[in-house]
């Protein structure tokens, strides 16, 4: 119907308007979508014309030229109708500036913004979020930040930060490093009265990870608990631990899938890691894994944070009583998170068992392996200072070296018989290159024989 009338010349007027304008708005995304761009113009200019025209009219005229990706008419009608001293409202002022979003244009949207805010249009907090996510998305966090400080100023409730602000503006953060931002954007937020919610935590984490600063990781995660009240589940988790009579301490075995060393040989040699990580495979339950949701991300990036400065020991006490204590399940970024705190590590003497208990867990949770993960692990491997190898193998190439030093010296004897001292130098020479297969064990082990001991593809 609506159609029929545009086609109509001169154009059916009273067929479009005995209809509802709201029918009007939702026919311009339909012209849009079946290319009649023609006629989505001659419907925009019949509703600027309409007396019961509102925001909502303007915020649909604006919408429907951006999803026809003409930003230049969007920017030529506002243009009219500021001159005319009309007040768009902050629907029509978010859609402009999301038409100037589609075009990934953030000087044509600044422009527009410092236009509307000239001539006092009608602001609300989702004007602001449409410009400061196009700002934070683009890594420019200085146009972000200059935004993001108008809004706090706003006197209209309607128009204060809320939690979406602080979603973008930690985007912005992690876009363009400006990670020395999260603890003021944080205090902000708190002074603001805004109300988290974990993608938002998760952020916060993420860019303290990133600048290093565990103290403000690991205040966010409190912070979170209290907020969120995710305690509970983890004192639900220890309680029941504790009535089966199951200690998560030190080496014994842990319902949560850790913290025992099953051979005492091994045990007495073990190293931090292997003391906490050695996996139980009788432990590993799926009873409380329904947790809480971005639980385990959030957990991740504690230990990411942990991991940024080396903190091995915080990160293996996160480890047990955060992710294993709330039953979640080990993941790739867990463990790349486990092998870079402990390759960045100081002070901390690493063995092979140490490092090969990451990969016992990555066999028993069946974690994949990616090429973060793989590198995690070789910088680890680099840490340890002795590579050992298996006792068996040890054993046995110690033996076969004195086999064949022994058919040596009863070959350099037979020699010295027949040929005087001029054996001496050839058993010399023979005693070098016995050493030399002695001397290459201490060295790192081969491609073929590194991806044999750690089970990688």
């Amino acid at each position: 119907m609506i159609a029929n009338a545009l086609d109509q010349e001169p154009m059916d007027r009273d067929t479009l308007d005995g209809l509802e304008i709201v029918f009007l708005h939702l026919a311009l995304p339909k012209l849009v979508a079946w290319k009649v761009t023609a006629r989505m113009i001659k419907l925009t200019e019949y509703l600027l014309t309409r007396p019961d025209r509102d925001a909502h009219t303007y915020g649909a005229i604006f919408n429907a030229y951006a999803l026809a990706n003409r930003t230049d008419l969007a920017l030529a009608t506002w243009d009219k109708l500021s001159t005319a001293g009309v007040d768009i409202g902050p629907y029509g002022s978010s859609a402009l500036i999301k038409a100037c979003a589609r075009q990934r244009d953030v000087g044509a949207a600044l422009q527009v913004f410092d236009q509307l805010l000239r001539r006092r249009v009608t602001f609300n907090s989702y004007t602001y979020n449409c410009l400061l996510h196009l700002c934070c998305s683009a890594g420019r966090i200085d146009e972000a930040l200059a935004v993001y400080n108008l809004q706090r100023l706003e006197t209209n409730p309607q128009s204060l930060p809320d939690a979406y602000t602080y979603n973008a503006l930690m985007r912005g953060v992690l876009v363009s490093g400006r990670v020395e931002l999260t603890q003021q954007l944080f205090e902000n937020m708190l002074e603001d009265g805004v109300t988290a919610d974990p993608k938002l935590y998760l952020n916060f984490l993420n860019a303290a990870g990133r600048g290093g600063n565990l103290g403000l990781a690991r205040y966010l995660y409190q912070h979170l608990l209290l907020t969120l009240d995710l305690g509970r589940s983890q004192q639900q988790q220890q309680q029941r631990q504790r009535q089966s009579g199951v200690s998560q301490q030190d080496g014994s075995p842990s319902s949560a899938g850790g913290g025992r060393v099953t051979d005492p040989a091994a045990a007495a040699v073990a190293g931090p890691l292997a003391a906490v990580l050695n996996p139980d495979p009788e432990a590993d339950s799926d009873d409380d894994l329904d947790l809480e949701p971005n639980m385990l991300y959030i957990v991740n990036a504690l230990l990411f944070a942990h991991a940024q400065v080396g903190a091995l020991q915080g990160a293996l006490a996160v480890y047990r009583q955060e992710l294993l204590g709330r039953g979640l399940r080990p993941d790739a970024y867990t463990c790349t998170a486990l092998l870079t705190a402990a390759a960045r590590s100081a002070g901390t003497s690493l063995s092979w068992s140490d490092v090969h208990s990451v990969v016992d867990i990555m066999q028993q949770y069946d974690v994949a392996w990616t090429t973060q993960l793989g590198t995690a692990l070789i910088n680890a491997y680099r840490r340890v200072r002795v590579w050992q190898r298996p006792a068996a193998a040890a054993a046995a190439g110690s033996s076969d070296r004195q086999q064949q030093q022994g058919k040596r010296r009863r070959r350099s004897s037979s020699r010295s018989a027949a040929a005087g001292g001029g054996s001496s130098s050839s058993s010399d020479d023979e005693d070098r290159a016995d050493q030399a297969p002695q001397q290459q064990q201490q060295q790192p082990l081969d491609e073929q024989q590194f991806f044999t001991a750690t089970g990688a593809p």
